[in-house]
């Protein structure tokens, strides 16, 4: 698959499309209960919210990430919703 061109922050809205390029758990994966949960690379999703800040920095640059949505209703059916958090490096649009 041919990826497409790179993604920058001012690209994405939220509701658009998006496909992770990374393996990442879910928030709150194994808290209180829940399953482990893991967005495994190749997910489409759709985003919740962008430019999210983050508590690092790279070289003194604030890092901003994005949030990303999928409903997986058979992991965990209690909570269908499941959301991560992914730098605009780890996305590609769909």
């Amino acid at each position: 698959m041919a990826r497409k061109r790179k993604l920058k922050m001012s690209d994405l809205q939220v509701g658009d499309k998006v496909r992770i390029l990374v393996t990442k758990h879910a928030y709150y994966s194994g808290y209180g209960g829940r399953p482990e949960i893991l967005l495994r690379e190749g997910a489409v999703g759709i985003v919740g919210a962008v430019r999210v800040p983050c508590v690092r920095y790279i070289k003194g640059q604030q890092r901003y990430f994005v949030c990303v949505d999928f409903h997986m209703p058979e992991i965990d059916e209690r909570n269908p919703e499941q959301r991560g958090a992914f730098f605009i490096d780890e996305l590609e649009g769909v």
